[in-house]
């Protein structure tokens, strides 16, 4: 599985479910573009941009998503939320 498409499977994991904030999350998502990957052997960190679209800020909040099962050799993830927006995701895994 390419990177891209293992992030957008993650993403869609860490933000599924009915809930107004997870909902704007899945938006800014749609919308967001990639600022950099940067690669180790522990893991990954992915940054995002989000446009300052005030509709989909959530409440210029900070908080962090994490601890995704079901993704084979993965140890854990974060998605970072910065001032109401997508801001980074943080993946480490294993290596077996």
């Amino acid at each position: 599985m390419e990177h891209a498409e293992f992030e957008m499977k993650l993403m869609e994991m860490l933000l599924s479910g009915d809930d107004e904030v997870l909902n704007k999350l899945r938006k800014e998502y749609e919308v967001a573009k990639i600022v950099s990957r940067e690669f180790s052997n522990a893991g990954f960190y992915t940054s995002f941009f989000v446009e300052n679209i005030s509709d989909l800020c959530i409440m210029n909040k900070s908080f962090h998503i994490g601890d995704v099962d079901g993704i084979e050799g993965a140890v854990g993830f974060v998605l970072y939320v910065k001032n109401g927006y997508n801001y980074f995701i943080k993946g480490s895994h294993s290596s077996g």
